[in-house]
């Protein structure tokens, strides 16, 4: 949409969904928790006290948004740009869920989720040289008068999600 001939606006949509993606399950880990690590693994009564794997195409992601722009669009030597984006980025991990009984506690946030970023940009054409406001005259320094811009970018983002793990080895 636009408001005047110089400030178009607009709002969109944004999804994205990837299925099967590479998954592996050990189905012999060992659950966190004292003691020796192999008396703890599932089959190690039958002594198997090796990783079993099954890898399959059975993982998620996905990304939903809402962004909106704004716009002044260049004119009297002005330039100015705003985006603001709403989103969510999760999945359902990308290997060994935490919990092989319950896989479903792995559907999560992703670790690289921006929840709210909001840009701004501005280009200002400095009034002088040969057709403009100050410094107009002519003479041998007219060509390194004009064509003067100020711009800039600001990125004002959330911070990445924080996800507290467990660490044990063998």
């Amino acid at each position: 949409h636009q408001f005047a001939k110089e400030f178009p606006v607009s709002a969109a949509y944004v999804g994205n969904s990837v299925r099967h993606l590479f998954y592996r399950l050990d189905y012999n880990v060992a659950p966190p928790g004292p003691g020796p690590f192999n008396p703890r693994r599932r089959y190690d009564s039958f002594g198997f006290d090796l990783n079993a794997y099954n890898q399959s195409n059975q993982s998620s992601t996905g990304y939903e948004s809402m962004q909106l722009n704004a716009q002044k669009r260049f004119s009297k030597g002005l330039l100015f740009t705003s985006a603001f984006t709403w989103s969510k980025s999760y999945d359902f991990g990308g290997h060994n869920p935490m919990d092989m009984l319950n896989q479903d506690i792995d559907r999560a946030v992703q670790d690289s989720d921006r929840q709210f970023v909001f840009t701004a940009s501005h280009v200002w054409e400095l009034p002088i040289g040969p057709g403009k406001r100050w410094l107009n005259s002519g003479g041998p320094a007219k060509d390194g008068r004009g064509g003067w811009q100020i711009s800039g970018i600001w990125t004002i983002e959330s911070g990445l999600p924080f996800t507290p793990t467990l660490g044990y080895s063998a």
